[in-house]
């Protein structure tokens, strides 16, 4: 608040919501014969380990963007529960299909989402999303060139932002019946 020249101020306490961070693992377990680490145990534990890399992957993913707070997401609530709805582009009614969205769904998101400074948004969806309304949009635009390339590699991006693929937000072919399904999301990890 502001004070004049000879006013005193007055003393302002901060109050922080409580917060508790409760530690839990995720886990897997696998049974192999006794007999296959007899024949290939380097190249077995090769595959277990990518296949156990992949599953903790999907699963971190999943609870972050999907979680709702119940044990099936280790109590996470994610982006889907957490975040206001102009942080993401949710179906709206008469919009079922990957075939009915617009630009103007994605418009909105970035639209309202705050920038503040050193912010760096990006747009995170599942691969059809950008595939199947992306791509499409991009090209109906006159935007022939759907990648940006960078050093030779090409990078996706979206109505000038980054788009980071992630296969556990709701996605589908181009009849996928998506009513009310967030499928994609706008902002600054």
């Amino acid at each position: 608040y502001f004070v004049s020249e000879l006013q005193e101020g007055t003393e302002s306490d901060v109050t922080l919501d409580q917060i508790e961070l409760v530690a839990k693992k995720i886990m897997v377990l696998s049974k192999w014969s006794t007999e296959l680490p007899e024949d290939a145990l380097v190249q077995l534990g090769d595959i277990i380990t990518a296949e156990i890399a992949n599953c903790f992957a999907q699963k971190e993913d999943d609870c972050y963007f999907n979680g709702d707070g119940t044990s099936s997401y280790g109590s996470i609530t994610g982006w889907k529960s957490a975040l206001l709805a102009g942080s993401k582009v949710t179906s709206p009614t008469g919009v079922t299909t990957l075939a009915d969205m617009t630009n103007g769904l994605f418009e909105e998101a970035i639209g309202k989402l705050p920038l503040f400074p050193g912010m760096q948004p990006k747009w995170y969806m599942h691969h059809s999303t950008w595939a199947n309304v992306c791509q499409r949009l991009a090209m109906a635009a006159g935007g022939n060139v759907v990648d940006n390339f960078v050093n030779g590699v090409p990078q996706r991006s979206f109505m000038g932002y980054p788009v980071e693929i992630v296969q556990v937000l709701a996605g589908g072919g181009p009849g996928t019946d998506l009513s009310g399904e967030t499928v994609a999301y706008f902002g600054d990890m």
